[in-house]
């Protein structure tokens, strides 16, 4: 066979997929390969027709270093890629350029999706407020994203070597750090700890935690740490504030019923024998409430407080029990000295009249005083004040009476809330209540959140809050959890519950997050009753997974992985932080009810909405609205993108039996 290498040729340069043009300097084309006219999408002669229409728009994207520029080629959107270089001289010395026209979309679009990735990355980091670094072992050098130098109070891609940034390390946290990061990269785990810094002006400090993986080689041998860094000042102000908080009567900021008792047992376990606890009730408040309305009553309670404090003689803490109650301890006395005491605080407060804008009010008062000479415990120490305040008011008010010891074994015991909720549990005084979550534009029911009421018929009643705050330092705290799981995975199995496809989400404390066999419990109640854990949502409220990431990051894995779902309860833009979205296995966000109260739809707090639904979308999960109250939240939340709410204005709680109906 003779070869003809000319036709061979042809071929090979037609069946490329490189479009090829042979051009004189001033554009003058020569020849075109048939892989041209296929890669812009045109018809006809490729030298005479193609080519001359294509040249002049490829040879200006060109330059001098080459080009990459869009290409419409019918409806799709294509990309090319364009070189050129010099060929020999014609037989008559005019020189010639070979323009080659590269298929270059599928490199573009994945060079745009990464651009992408790394928008979305550094959004996120800017609106988390975390930073990413990266720590080369085999050169032992440190990346800064510029994100986390900006948060050091550094300028972007400055060059920081380990021994700078360890010089603004708190020195105590330095050996936690090395120490952590040590033992990470010799097992090649993840890692976290929080640690506090200096930021560049070495004046101010604060608080950052960390997170990270060892990245290892192929033999398992470390060879990169990847980690991030949040900076949490502002939390742990929050979370102090709030353990205050928790502990203060809001209408007075005096010590509520929790602080009190919290005072009273660290007295006793110190040993403390002597002094007084006094237990202040306002006369015909009840009464008083009813004629000058509940404005003037809030005033008397505010009053009150400075008045027992002006009387009640170096009182060691003044707090209010709740409603007209307020309790004082007056600390080193005997009991005659505080009998006297409390006389002398029914005595003052009844001279001084209270000013209201209808003339002078008076207030009386009466005071039981109970010693802590041979009081074992605090339960038994606010009995018996309660005790000795009930016979001041039975025996005509306005007077002070002192717990007679030879009573203790008649003594009518003050219910705690412990005793009260154990027995609740015991007796049926304990019922679940749920309240719907709706998709926010079909208006369709996606599940419905449990919440936990006490009617035990005892008085006073107490609102869940009130009752859940007092005992979530108590192991009892533990057992309820357990039981409204229980109660929850029992209705879902129930011919009702599982006819309607009911999908219930329970909160969970933060001493259950700590406990290790709380999700071996909740997946054996599952199993045992048959029910799919894809039913089943965890609600965790967003201070506790900040005080316990690691601890939450164990139940969310353990249960995620069962097919539960895990809800982080409470979030809210100002006081969230956007890094636990990224370390814990969320399914969805719900976005705090007070921060939605608190909006009044300016773009500060549209640009805020948007970022959690931003953030929460980015990581795959949903987003709940807690708290709508109106129907124009509604249309607003739906169009920032926030998938379902939750309030009073899409559905009131409702007993969990009645939502079952009587097949339940």
């Amino acid at each position: 066979m003779v070869l003809d290498v000319r036709r061979l040729l042809e071929l090979v340069v037609d069946g490329t997929g490189t479009g090829l043009i042979v051009a004189t300097p001033d554009r003058a084309v020569l020849w075109a390969n048939r892989a041209l006219a296929e890669l812009v999408g045109m018809e006809g002669d490729p030298t005479t027709q193609v080519a001359p229409a294509v040249l002049p728009r490829l040879a200006a994207a060109l330059g001098r270093e080459g080009a990459a520029l869009e290409w419409p080629r019918g409806a799709e959107r294509r990309w090319v890629d364009v070189r050129c270089q010099p060929l020999a001289a014609d037989a008559d010395g005019v020189p010639l350029l070979l323009y080659e026209v590269i298929d270059a979309t599928d490199l573009h679009l994945r060079e745009e999706a990464a651009r992408r990735r790394e928008l979305r990355a550094n959004r996120l980091e800017a609106l988390a407020r975390v930073g990413m670094w990266e720590w080369e072992l085999a050169t032992d050098t440190v990346t800064w994203s510029d994100e986390l130098l900006a948060m050091f109070g550094l300028p972007a891609g400055m060059a920081l070597d380990y021994l700078e940034y360890r010089s603004l390390l708190h020195p105590d946290d330095v050996p936690l750090i090395e120490g952590t990061l040590q033992r990470a990269v010799e097992a090649v785990e993840p890692f976290t700890y929080t640690h506090r810094m200096y930021l560049a002006d070495r004046m101010t400090m604060r608080v950052f935690e960390c997170f990270g993986e060892v990245v290892a080689d192929a033999e398992g041998k470390a060879t990169r740490v990847l980690g991030t860094a949040h900076d949490i000042t502002e939390q742990r102000r929050i979370q102090a504030e709030l353990a205050y908080q928790a502990e203060r009567d809001p209408l007075t900021s005096l010590p509520n019923q929790r602080g009190i008792t919290a005072h009273l047992r660290d007295c006793l376990a110190r040993g403390a024998r002597t002094g007084a606890l006094l237990l202040v009730g306002i006369d015909d408040f009840k009464c008083l409430n009813e004629r000058q309305g509940a404005e003037v009553a809030d005033d008397v309670l505010r009053w009150l407080p400075a008045q027992l404090v002006q009387h009640g003689h170096h009182a060691a803490l003044v707090g209010r029990l709740g409603g007209d109650e307020f309790a004082l301890h007056l600390a080193d006395t005997t009991p005659a000295e505080a009998l006297a005491a409390a006389e002398a605080i029914v005595a003052g407060v009844a001279g001084t009249p209270f000013a209201v804008r209808g003339g002078p009010l008076a207030i009386g008062v009466s005071v039981g005083v109970a010693p802590l000479q041979t009081t074992p415990d605090t339960d038994t120490l606010l009995a018996e004040a309660d005790h000795a305040l009930r016979r001041a008011k039975a025996a005509g008010k306005g007077r002070a009476e002192l717990f007679d010891a030879e009573q203790r074994g008649r003594l009518p015991a003050r219910p705690s809330i412990v005793r009260r909720l154990t027995d609740a549990m015991a007796h049926g005084g304990l019922q679940l209540h749920v309240q719907p979550v709706l998709d926010l534009r079909s208006r369709s029911v996606t599940s419905y959140e449990v919440l936990l009421r006490l009617h035990d018929g005892i008085d006073p009643p107490l609102a869940p809050q009130t009752f859940l705050r007092q005992v979530e330092r108590d192991d009892l705290i533990l057992r309820l959890d357990r039981w409204v799981v229980e109660q929850a995975v029992a209705a879902m199995s129930t011919r009702a519950g599982r006819g309607r496809g009911l999908r219930l989400e329970v909160n969970v404390s933060v001493r259950s997050l700590a406990d290790p066999s709380f999700a071996d419990d909740v997946i054996g109640m599952l199993k045992a009753a048959d029910v799919d854990p894809g039913r089943l949502g965890l609600e965790i409220p967003e201070p506790a997974s900040i005080a316990s990431p690691e601890v939450a990051r164990h139940l969310a894995d353990r249960l995620s992985r069962a097919g539960c779902r895990f809800v982080l309860d409470d979030f809210s833009a100002g006081l969230g932080s956007f890094v636990h979205l990224q370390h814990l296995p969320f399914t969805a966000v719900k976005v705090s009810g007070a921060f939605l109260r608190q909006s009044q739809w300016t773009l500060g707090d549209t640009v805020l909405i948007e970022s959690v639904v931003a953030a929460a979308r980015g990581l795959g999960m949903r987003t709940v609205a807690k708290g709508v109250e109106r129907e124009s939240q509604v249309g607003h939340l739906a169009r920032l993108g926030v998938h379902r709410g939750q309030g009073f204005h899409l559905g009131s709680p409702q007993p969990l039996p009645r939502l079952l109906g009587p097949r339940g």
